[in-house]
């Protein structure tokens, strides 16, 4: 019967210690919003590259070239300010 009790006691024991180090805080879940703005500036980049890949191929007339580049720069734009308010 000691050895039930002691057995209980060390595996609560054990369970206790544990706890703390496998469940993350609340704070720690939360997504980093300037993460996410830099990830959102990273992509259009990357587009940003791919487009003018595709132009200097000639897959991309100028004009439609100079159109999706201005959207792109809005869009960085915008994604700065956001940057530069946070």
């Amino acid at each position: 019967m000691e050895y039930l009790i002691i057995g209980m006691l060390s595996i609560l024991s054990l369970l206790i210690t544990i706890r703390p180090l496998t469940h993350l805080p609340k704070e720690l879940d939360r997504t980093d919003p300037n993460k996410n703005l830099f990830n959102a500036r990273s992509a259009i980049y990357q587009e940003m590259e791919l487009l003018r890949l595709d132009y200097e191929l000639g897959l991309l007339e100028t004009g439609q070239y100079q159109k999706q580049i201005h959207q792109y720069r809005i869009q960085l734009a915008s994604i700065l300010i956001a940057e530069g308010n946070t």
